[in-house]
């Protein structure tokens, strides 16, 4: 049947594509009809007869539409509209075959074609081919139409067969159906049986594992329980810890860990206060981690401590990306551990570390960026804030012009080297920061595994190993029972069917069973490897202790860096060597220490940087007393050789700072650990931080000290209190002193009326004050106040002694108890009183008994902090002392490299660092040593750096590695900043794995301190610092240097062409080399400005004098050799006109006739001689040798007084130094008052306050409507000013009205007065100060009070605050001083009373001539209870000049005054000066500069008038001299008395002639012969042209007058002596002290 229905298809389809292959045609021709339009219709029916083929072609049409075949049927067709669409539409099927015939008769012809047609007419054409088309369509329809009717019939009989087919399907299908559930049924009742039989096995099975899993989780009960009741527990303190836990991952990573446990306290207090639950014994770390976790953290070299614990608690837990702050490269050890090999380490400098990074950022690797710098790439922005765009499923985020895949698992780490970096605010807000410097207990914990892995390898790899196997068990069965967790959780169905759950839990129980018992053993076993450990603690302890006080060192100078590694080197090798050594005997080693600069007495230090190979055995134990030396043993070598290579790289002037930093650090952390036995703990002894920190600040906590304890300390016992107290009623003995106040005042410094009645003369107030506090807070002290005030014998016996640290360790015998003995050694003779002595009498009338202060009993430390106090130019030799007696001779080692041990220590890899001082140069030095090592220099490139140089010192490294052999010296890296980064890459590149260096090249290099000096150099470098000789002895040998290493030769010494005075004039020359070199260490006394002379100036001194010499035929041109020495070398170095001038003297003193004449010394002691002409040059060098190594002040000129204050200041600033690198200080109870540094700092500003009016002619300062209306209610000078101006101006009008002549100045008006002028501008100066003052404590108060946000300036302000400093801000505003903040707010305040007396004067002076009435105000000077006619005055009587704010200003403003007044020119005008030396000026009271003045009694007093012509000045100081009132001129200082008060001076306007600067000019250049003239007679008196300085300080900048600006005017003074004997003291007058 389908092979029937095949056949009728394929012929049903015969037939349709026979009538389909004529369709084509026809449509065709019904497309050219319906291309016609009327037009073309048209174009036939305007035919009348048309053409025959027109004709024919319209008959066959008119034949198929059934119409009579001629033309005017047609043309009656033609004019149908539907014409067209007719012959379209036709039906040709329908058309009967008659048509058809018809048709035939026109189709036949020849011509009835469309291309005849067409030649006619177009639309005929198209009508021909339309007519034809049907003809052909109807041929082949007439043939196919009888096989469509075959196959009409054959499809009809098919129906009918497949209908009777479909039947007989349908019964079958009804059979098979049956069929098939019969069998279904069949199989049913099969799988029911096996069912049954299944589930038999199943309920067997289960049973078995339900007894198993029973049996497997019975012990998870117990842990599921403890764990759930902890999940408790922490859900109840979610919320606090959540709190917590992000504060400290967002704000606490930059902070160090004592400053985090304080935060982190506070903030739990206040979670407390606000009701917010915290889990109890909250820490981060159990918060944010745990125990397995931080277990592989120390496996993969995080440290052990807390704080590295808690940072890497951040790192994992922070959004941001980490940048560490990481100088000892403890994070990167842990990155690099934690990354592995995955990580990809990048250099910040390196300029394509971007694309690295874009690639590490596409396949998700790790990346470490190193040496990250302040400011960071902008081009890492979008990956520091993750700016990552979601499109298309894919993470992008685009870098630059480009969008790159970000994949999820990248991680950026960034770290930067330096120690304390100061990041924007733009950069915190985009990354973490997080502090990794290395803690003192992390660095233990390493240095530990460090000594014991040296002692104990055995132990320490057990120790390890262990450590690994708990962590990994530990691990493992937290795997385990997460395991069981996870299995338990997605089990599926019943969960006894789950074999491998069954299984799993089985094996766990039976491993975790193993896991616990093997933990529990080896934590048994770490708890005994940890006691054996902690045997070697002591040493670790050492080296973290000796470790940090070297970190320190980087904040004195930024050339000394040292690095962990190293140091941990340092200390491997410490412990190797001493192994070594006691297994080899005690030879001594052929090689020196690793790294050590030292000079010949150290060279027979431990080598520990070679040490013999040799095979490491298993030692025996040590215990007891032979661990206890073993241990000091190594303590003592790591001390000793850390010391000895770090000593040489720091100049001399630290050198005593570090020995002392290193044995009170020891000191200080034995007080703090317990661990040590009891001979290593004492074999220095112990420091507490309450000592230390009292002997660094005991100036500011006694500042901080409040009335009550002052008073308890004032000396007194409580009846003699009383009794002195019933006698406080007497006046002041002398107008000059400032009455004594009881109000206490917490800036100012004042001690009460008890305090200051008490205190012995001898001591300053500040001394005073520092001796009540060490007195009330320190046990041993308790008596010193009672002593000094009771004794003084005792204590002048102290400040009499050369050594008072050795002195004070032997007991006190009083003076009574030696008499009584017999006898009495000159070491017990009492000291005379000093000026000032009746307080001492008056208060031994009180005393009963003389209290003896037993020093003996203190402690080593504790005479430090006393004579720190009462004798502080001793201090540094007394600091000397306490090293050498805790610490031995050893650690004060001072003295010069060998070139020849640091180059044998070096390698090629390894730069050799000189760190130069000012005028030292190394080159002549590498020179000698690089001919001495290959015989000829030829092998060095030197070249001095500078701009541009930088290309031709790399292409010198570069043929050096080329050529061989080659050493390459760059000098003065300090002037190629921009070049330093370039070299540190050079440097890096020489320990890159391949890297080809040759093993004889060596890389030199020199500097100044410079922060442009790359860090990483200083570390990895040797560094040898050069200074010049210190000392006239030294200074000279370096000149007379052996070897021909001196300026001096054998040919230049010997020359004897030059004369009989070469050799003489040659000595005198270095002499005066050296002792300007020595002079600066005298500051101020020595030069106003130090300067930095060199080695060449003496060079060229000595040619010069050659060349003078040999040209004058051996005679000596003075005049041409002092101007030539004076005046072009030493002197072109000289900008300051006084320091020239003293340069001047100087000279004259060594190179002048008398030096030349037989018995002439160059001091006053004769120590110092010229040479005799015999002598030769080793003779003259053994004379120097033999010259004490400590100068006296007398071969520069000085006094005794100067070599103190050098030694003060010395002592100061190794104080300073040492405070530098200490932590910021806080006074809670330390002080005594427990008050916190906010407290003191409100403290502070509230006294300021009090103390300082608003402006000057604030009527009451400190009250409160003079900070609401200021000074409204008050008469200013300004607004008295503008009255006067408009009253003088109405009365020119009323005059100028009357016709009288109007006078331009009345000479009566104090408006034209040039003082008033120059007290107005005064006022304005200081109002603004006093606007600045006012301002920043306003600010400073709510910034402290939390309101305001602490700017900068205000934080500056805070800490001046809490050191007694005077903010910066207010220096910059104020006037030039050098007092500390409470001194100098009395200062001020005293200024303010003075000009607002003054003002007052003013004012009332033109009330009176203007005829207002003024109530007399309490600052007014009719309270001063002025004569009658005084008050007439318009201003002071005598001036404080100190108090100006532009004190040449006011000078100035006194000639203008007289040459109006006398009608000469200003220019005509200069000063006379007259001391006017009073009954009230004796000598105890000009010596007594610790009293102060009363300036107001002083300016305004009662008295003699002021004088007719000038002005009387007062208030001014003596620096370097005293004036003798019986002499009246100046004379030496008394001993320790540096300052001495003047009289007043009349300041004198006299007018100069031509004649008398003529006279001036000829005694000026006749100054050189005054030096070596004697006066004809002994009481003659002569001029000292002494200058005037504003402050101690003498230096300033260099004004348009070429004067400093802290220089005033010079004043002449009467003097006994030459006035070079003044200028080489270093004499001059100050307008006010440092105190």
């Amino acid at each position: 049947m389908a092979k029937e229905a095949k056949i009728i298809e394929d012929y049903a389809e015969e037939a349709t594509r026979d009538l389909q292959s004529v369709l084509p045609a026809l449509q065709t021709a019904i497309t050219a009809l319906d291309a016609l339009d009327k037009s073309d219709i048209s174009e036939i029916r305007v035919y009348t007869n048309p053409p025959v083929l027109v004709m024919t072609v319209m008959s066959a049409v008119c034949t198929l539409l059934q119409q009579k075949p001629d033309w005017a049927t047609a043309k009656q067709q033609l004019s149908d509209p539907s014409f067209l669409k007719r012959l379209v539409t036709l039906d040709k099927n329908s058309i009967p075959n008659k048509v058809w015939k018809k048709l035939k008769q026109y189709s036949k012809h020849a011509d009835f074609t469309p291309e005849r047609v067409g030649g006619v007419s177009l639309a005929c054409k198209s009508m021909c081919q339309w007519v034809l088309a049907l003809e052909h369509y109807m041929e082949v329809y007439r043939m196919v139409e009888p096989k469509q009717q075959k196959v009409r019939e054959a499809k009809e009989a098919l129906e009918i067969a497949k209908g009777n087919l479909k039947a007989k399907q349908e019964s079958l299908a009804k059979i098979q159906e049956h069929l098939r559930i019969l069998q279904q049924q069949y199989q049913d009742s099969v799988n029911q049986r096996e069912s049954l039989r299944e589930r038999k096995v199943l309920t067997t099975k289960r049973l078995e594992r339900a007894s198993i899993l029973t049996t497997a989780l019975a012990d998870e009960r117990v842990r599921w329980k403890d764990s759930a009741h902890d999940q408790d527990v922490k859900l109840h303190g979610v919320v606090g810890d959540t709190l917590l836990s992000a504060a400290n991952v967002g704000y606490l990573g930059v902070f160090n860990a004592p400053y985090r446990r304080l935060l982190v306290s506070q903030w739990l207090t206040k979670c407390q206060a606000a009701a917010i639950p915290v889990s109890k014994d909250y820490t981060l770390v159990n918060a944010l981690s745990d125990k397995n976790k931080v277990r592989q953290w120390h496996n993969e070299g995080l440290p052990q401590d807390k704080h590295s614990v808690e940072n890497a608690v951040v790192i994992k837990s922070g959004h941001r990306w980490p940048l560490i702050i990481d100088p000892q490269g403890q994070g990167k050890k842990w990155i690099c551990g934690m990354e592995g090999e995955r990580l990809k380490t990048l250099q910040a400098a390196d300029p394509n570390y971007l694309k690295i990074l874009e690639n590490a950022i596409r396949v998700g690797e790790p990346v470490l960026l190193e040496e990250v710098g302040e400011s960071l790439d902008p081009g890492l922005h979008p990956i520091l804030v993750r700016k990552i765009i979601h499109r298309g499923g894919q993470d992008l985020i685009r870098l630059g012009d480009t969008e790159i895949e970000f994949n999820q698992n990248f991680r950026l780490y960034m770290t930067t080297s330096m120690p304390n970096p100061h990041f924007l605010p733009a950069v915190c807000i985009k990354v973490n920061i997080i502090n990794f410097t290395v803690t003192f207990e992390g660095l233990q914990e390493q240095l530990l595994s460090t000594v014991v892995q040296q002692e104990r390898p055995d132990l320490e790899q057990q120790h390890a190993q262990l450590l690994e196997s708990i962590a990994a068990d530990l691990q493992l069965l937290r795997d385990l029972e997460d395991k069981s967790l996870s299995l338990l959780q997605k089990s599926e169905g019943h969960i006894l069917d789950d074999q491998d759950l069954i299984e799993t839990l089985q094996r766990s129980k039976k491993m975790s069973a193993e896991i616990t018992q093997r933990v529990g053993q080896s934590e048994e076993t770490e708890k005994n490897i940890n006691q054996a450990r902690q045997k070697y603690l002591p040493v670790a302890t050492r080296g973290a202790v000796l470790y940090f006080v070297l970190a320190d060192l980087s904040m004195v100078d930024v050339m000394y860096q040292f690095s962990l590694p190293w140091f941990q080197r340092m200390f491997r090798q410490c412990v190797d060597y001493l192994n070594i050594k006691q297994s080899h005997g005690m030879g001594t080693p052929t090689r020196p220490l690793s790294g050590t600069l030292r000079p010949q007495s150290a060279r027979s230090s431990p080598d520990i940087s070679h040490p013999a190979p040799t095979a490491v055995k298993k030692k025996p134990d040590l215990i007891g007393q032979d661990l206890t030396a073993h241990l000091m043993k190594m303590i003592d070598t790591l001390t000793e050789s850390v010391y000895k290579v770090v000593s040489q790289a720091l100049f001399a002037h630290h050198q005593l700072m570090f020995s002392f930093l290193l044995c009170t650090s020891i000191m200080r952390n034995n007080a703090v650990q317990s661990t040590l036995s009891g001979e290593v703990l004492n074999s220095l002894g112990g420091l507490v931080e309450k000592q230390w920190l009292i002997f660094l600040h005991t100036p500011i906590f006694a500042n901080m000290m409040d009335a009550e304890t002052e008073q308890q300390t004032d000396g007194l016992t409580p009846m003699q209190r009383l009794e002195m107290q019933a006698g406080i009623g007497s006046d002041p003995s002398s107008p000059n002193l400032t009455p004594s106040s009881s109000r206490r005042s917490s800036v100012s410094g004042s001690t009460p009326f008890i305090g200051k009645s008490t205190m012995p003369k001898w001591l300053t107030a500040e001394k005073w004050r520092q001796c009540q506090y060490i007195c009330s807070t320190m046990e041993d002290f308790s008596q010193l106040c009672h002593s000094l005030v009771s004794n003084p014998e005792q204590w002048q016996l102290l400040l009499r002694m050369d050594d008072p640290y050795h002195a004070m360790a032997t007991r006190y015998i009083p003076l009574e108890e030696i008499k009584g003995l017999g006898s009495r050694p000159s070491s017990g003779k009492s000291v005379s009183s000093r000026p000032g002595s009746g307080t001492q009498e008056r208060t031994q009338k009180t005393s009963a008994k003389k209290v003896v202060f037993k020093w003996e009993e203190l402690t080593a430390f504790q005479r430090l902090i006393l004579i720190k106090i009462l004798q502080p130019e001793m201090l540094k030799a007394s600091i000397r002392s306490f090293v050498e007696e805790k610490m031995g001779i050893k650690f004060l080692s001072t003295g010069d490299f060998d070139l020849k041990e640091v180059f044998e220590e070096s390698d090629a890899k390894t730069p050799l660092i000189f760190i130069l001082s000012h005028g030292s140069d190394p080159a002549a030095q590498l020179m000698r040593f690089a001919k001495e090592v290959r015989g000829s220099t030829l092998h060095i490139d030197m070249i001095s750096l500078g701009r541009g140089q930088g290309p031709k010192a790399e292409e010198l490294i570069q043929k050096a590695h080329i050529l061989k052999g080659r050493w390459v010296f760059l000098q003065n890296c300090h002037l190629a900043a921009s070049f330093m980064p370039r070299l540190q890459a050079i440097v890096d590149s020489f320990n890159k794995p391949g890297a080809d260096i040759d093993p004889q090249f060596r890389l030199w290099l020199s500097s100044k301190p410079d922060p442009c000096f790359p860090i990483t150099i200083l570390q990895t470098g040797l560094k040898m610092t050069v200074e010049l000789p210190q000392g006239l002895k030294a200074n000279l040998q370096r000149s007379f240097g052996s070897g021909g290493s001196g300026i001096v030769t054998d040919q230049l010494y010997e020359d004897a062409k030059l004369g009989p005075s070469w050799k003489n004039l040659l000595f005198g020359l270095c002499m005066f080399n050296a002792v300007v070199h020595e002079r600066k260490k005298y500051g101020p006394l020595g030069y106003n400005i130090p300067y930095a002379f060199t080695s060449s100036d003496l060079e060229v001194s000595l040619q010069m004098l050659q060349a003078l010499m040999v040209e004058e035929d051996g005679t000596v041109p003075w005049s041409a050799l002092l101007y030539l020495t004076g005046e072009v070398v030493y002197g072109g170095r000289v900008t300051d006109a006084w320091d020239r001038r003293c340069l001047h003297s100087i000279l004259q003193r060594f190179l002048c006739p008398e030096a030349l004449t037989p018995g002439y010394s160059y001091s006053s002691d004769g120590l110092y001689r010229p040479l005799p002409k015999s002598y030769s040059l080793a003779e003259s060098r053994a004379y120097i040798d033999a010259l004490p190594n400590s100068d006296s002040p007398d071969i520069f000129g000085m006094h005794e007084n100067a070599e103190n204050a050098f030694l003060r200041s010395q002592a100061s600033e190794l104080i300073e130094t040492i405070i530098s690198v200490q932590p910021r200080l806080t006074a809670t109870g330390v002080i005594g008052s427990g008050k916190s540094s906010d407290e003191i700092v409100l403290e502070v500003i509230s006294d300021i306050s009090q103390h300082l009016p608003e402006t000057v002619e604030q009527d009451e300062p400190g009250t409160a409507r003079d900070r609401d209306a200021g000074s409204a209610g008050r008469t200013t000078l300004n607004t008295m000013f503008a009255s006067n101006q408009a009253a003088m101006r109405k009365k020119s009008l009323e005059k100028q009205a009357k016709g009288e002549k109007v006078v331009q100045e009345d000479p009566d008006d104090l408006s034209n007065s040039a003082l008033v002028t120059v007290l107005r501008q005064e006022i304005d100066r200081y109002n603004r100060l006093l606007g600045v003052v006012h301002s920043s404590l306003r600010s400073l108060t709510l910034a402290v009070k939390g309101e305001v946000v602490m700017s900068e300036h205000l934080e500056e302000a805070y800490n001046s605050f809490l050191v007694q400093r005077v903010p910066e801000k207010w220096q910059e505003a104020a006037y030039e001083s050098c007092k500390p903040l409470g001194s100098w707010v009395k200062d001020l305040a005293q200024r303010t009373d003075f000009f607002s007396t003054w003002a007052d004067l003013v004012i009332s002076n033109m009330e009176k001539k203007m005829g207002i009435n003024r109530p007399v105000s309490k600052q007014s000077p009719l309270s001063l209870d002025l004569g009658e006619g005084e008050v007439t005055r318009d201003g002071p009587r005598s001036f404080w000049l100190s108090g100006f704010f532009f004190p040449q200003g006011f000078l100035t403003g006194v000639l203008q005054n007289h040459a109006r007044k006398t009608g000469v020119s200003v220019d005509s005008l200069t000063f006379d000066f007259h001391v006017k030396t009073t009954s009230y000026d004796t000598e105890e009271a000009l010596n007594d500069t610790k009293q102060g003045i009363s300036v107001l009694n002083w300016a305004f007093k009662q008295g003699q008038l002021p004088p007719e012509a000038g002005v009387l000045v007062f208030g001014l100081y003596l620096d370097g001299a005293r004036w003798d009132p019986k002499t009246e001129s100046l004379q030496d200082t008394v001993t320790s008395q540096q300052y001495s008060r003047l009289p007043e001076i009349h300041f004198d306007p006299v007018q100069v002639t031509l004649s008398q600067l003529e006279r001036e000019a000829s005694s000026v250049s006749d100054s050189s012969t005054e030096a070596t003239t004697e006066p004809s007679q002994p009481t003659q008196k002569r001029i000292y042209e002494c200058p005037l300085y504003r402050t101690s300080r003498r230096a300033g900048n260099l004004s348009s007058t070429g004067h400093s600006t802290n220089f005033v005017t010079a004043v002449n003074l009467p003097s006994l002596s030459t006035a070079d004997h003044w200028v080489t003291r270093g004499v001059a007058m100050l307008c006010q002290l440092d105190d």
